[in-house]
């Protein structure tokens, strides 16, 4: 299938609509839209290492969930861009689309954690889920699991010593505006990448556990969902490629 046309189809299944309106996403760079997308990279971050990746091993196409390019260009001097150019491979990056559509990051963050989704919408009306846990575990209890399920090299917890098992799940940077979204939807806990020190401090003085889980562990998991999007439409040559930038020591 062309890139062109991949594109179009992977639109339908990861509607626009659902974009902020503050994003830049969708088709970041197409040098060829006739070239057939045979072999796809999916990474959370189109980093130099990724694109080098794709380079070395032929691939057509990277699709990320971070935007390649988030603020305009003035000129293509961007080395990463000038090579992925010259190399012929395209990019698409799905964002706060993909955070917000059914089975999303989301989706997908709340099931990794061993919870089944229950409601959608926890900040700004379409972001975030509602997970529930067949019984109620202790703060510390669901700080270890969401740490063990995502692999995650370390963990905050706000605890508010109350049982848990209403969660709120919200990939990436769920900041105050998921604090206070959690505890409008009566959640007993929130579970997100990264949150400020007085954010996590209002909601636990509120009665909200709240626990960070780091940016990249949180939004990972959902590219596997991504991968299998693109294979309900096209047969690929995939590869997930592990772009974590921030390394914890």
């Amino acid at each position: 299938m062309k890139v062109s046309e991949l594109y179009k189809k992977l639109n339908e299944k990861i509607p626009e609509y659902l974009s902020e309106d503050w994003d830049n996403e969708g088709l970041m760079l197409c040098p060829d839209p006739d070239r057939e997308a045979e072999k796809v990279l999916f990474t959370l971050d189109v980093t130099e290492e990724a694109a080098d990746v794709a380079v070395k091993n032929g691939f057509d196409l990277i699709i990320s969930h971070h935007p390649l390019i988030f603020t305009p260009l003035k000129g293509i001097t961007d080395q990463l861009l000038v090579k992925l150019l010259w190399s012929g491979i395209s990019v698409f990056s799905f964002h706060t689309r993909f955070d917000a559509m059914a089975g999303g990051v989301n989706d997908a963050l709340c099931r990794a954690c061993g919870a089944s989704v229950s409601t959608r919408g926890v900040c700004d009306e379409q972001l975030g889920v509602i997970g529930i846990y067949d019984e109620p575990m202790s703060p510390e209890t669901l700080a270890s699991k969401v740490k063990e399920c995502l692999s995650s090299p370390s963990v905050q917890l706000a605890s508010s010593g109350k049982e848990c098992r209403r969660v709120a799940f919200v990939g990436g940077s769920g900041g105050s505006s998921a604090v206070s979204g959690a505890l409008d939807v009566g959640a007993d806990a929130l579970v997100s990448g990264e949150i400020g020190y007085n954010a996590m401090l209002d909601g636990m003085k509120a009665g909200l556990t709240v626990i960070t889980a780091g940016h990249f562990s949180t939004e990972q998991p959902a590219m596997k969902y991504l991968e299998d999007i693109v294979r309900s439409v096209t047969d690929i040559n995939a590869r997930q490629y592990d772009c974590r930038i921030i390394k914890q020591l």
